[in-house]
């Protein structure tokens, strides 16, 4: 018999937006880490949503459960909104998700990012952040105005910070200040 108090915390519960490679590879790092659980895929097209879901989210025999799959992110956002609502009116709801990785096409990250930053949950975003600095400066007020002042964790994956070249640069930019200071 286990006690309560020394049980660990449920791992968090991942929402891939993207099932492409990038998508099932962060799909792949969750599952193989341990470290969470692959919850949810939002992926427009059917093909790529099922293939995620049946290898990291659900049993494909059995297919989807609720809140697993969504069209898109719109579709999540709109279930998110009725679990939370339901949830305030005291009715009993299905876990929510506790990170969200962005793995869409560069160019559509700042509508989904500005549309789901109220949401205060934590977001990784694939790089780039945006492709102009309207964009950029849209997502920095989207994520300034996060819901009930709950800190949330946003973050870039910047998957190449530490390969050789990138080290290189840093070194030469920021330690020998080759070209003054930045």
């Amino acid at each position: 018999m286990s006690d309560a108090s020394n049980s660990s915390p449920a791992l968090p519960r991942v929402l891939i937006i993207g099932a492409g490679s990038r998508g099932t590879a962060y799909a792949r790092a969750v599952s193989e880490s341990g470290q969470g659980i692959v919850a949810a895929v939002a992926e427009p097209i059917a093909f790529k949503r099922n293939l995620l879901g049946s290898k990291y989210i659900w049993d494909p025999k059995k297919g989807p459960a609720e809140g697993q799959e969504f069209n898109d992110w719109r579709h999540f956002l709109q279930w998110e909104t009725t679990r939370r609502s339901d949830a305030a009116a005291g009715r009993q709801v299905p876990p929510a998700i506790d990170a969200i990785f962005i793995c869409i096409l560069d160019e559509q990250h700042a509508e989904v990012i500005t549309a789901l930053g109220h949401l205060s949950i934590h977001t990784l975003c694939e790089k780039p952040l945006a492709t102009t600095l309207k964009d950029c400066m849209a997502i920095s007020a989207a994520m300034s105005s996060r819901q009930g002042g709950q800190s949330a964790v946003f973050g870039i994956g910047h998957v190449l910070r530490y390969s050789p070249h990138n080290m290189l640069l840093r070194r030469l930019v920021l330690e020998n200040q080759v070209i003054g200071p930045v």
